[in-house]
């Protein structure tokens, strides 16, 4: 008996992982918006009732991708804003299609109305694997008036527009301004992290 429940289990998380495989493909190639249930479904060589039995609906699929993504990008172990910046071009340089992806679902999520659960359910695992950046910041002094907390909140998402248009139009600055991507990354690591190393500066205060 604990046989054939081994077996189903197996047989089951290897569909799961077929669809999600699948599904995956599909996202890159048309993006989220074009791919339908029955696209999947087909894909997989299974009927929808068959796929409804392992997702409720295309929401539920790209959410779960993105998860994955997630997971695997964990930086929770990442300890300062140096590392976390590292760790960042690190997997974009190792994983372009995990960034092309998020690219798309950070799209998508502003686009459709989204289920709270899924919302709660991938906050939890952002949680789980993104270490809290703010609690790294500086939060006396200030630049150019701006509160220094949120300038380097600001400054992080411009290195995550780097990378994301980088991503998402397959270039970098090279062919335009003979800058790599690899410099392009390094001259604003050492900019957040130069202001972080003189926050003590009296001229920030």
């Amino acid at each position: 008996m604990n046989d054939a429940k081994n077996k189903y289990q197996l047989q089951h998380e290897e569909r799961r992982r077929q669809i999600l495989t699948e599904a995956r493909r599909l996202f890159l190639e048309r993006g989220l918006a074009s791919v339908k249930m029955v696209d999947v479904a087909d894909a997989c060589g299974i009927s929808r009732q068959t796929l409804y039995k392992y997702f409720n609906g295309i929401d539920a699929i790209i959410f779960t991708v993105q998860e994955q993504i997630i997971r695997r990008f964990s930086m929770r172990d990442e300890a300062d804003l140096s590392g976390i910046l590292d760790h960042l071009f690190r997997y974009y340089t190792e994983n372009r299609e995990d960034f092309f992806f998020t690219s798309l679902f950070d799209v998508y999520v502003h686009t459709h109305q989204i289920p709270e659960d899924l919302i709660r359910r991938y906050h939890a695992v952002i949680h789980e694997c993104v270490p809290d950046i703010r609690a790294m910041l500086p939060t006396a002094g200030t630049v150019d008036g701006a509160p220094l907390d949120r300038y380097f909140i600001v400054a992080i998402h411009t290195a995550w527009a780097l990378i994301t248009r980088m991503t998402i139009l397959g270039q970098d600055y090279t062919a335009e301004y003979h800058i790599t991507a690899e410099e392009s990354f390094r001259i604003l690591k050492n900019a957040l992290c130069g202001y972080l190393e003189n926050k003590a500066d009296p001229s920030l205060k």
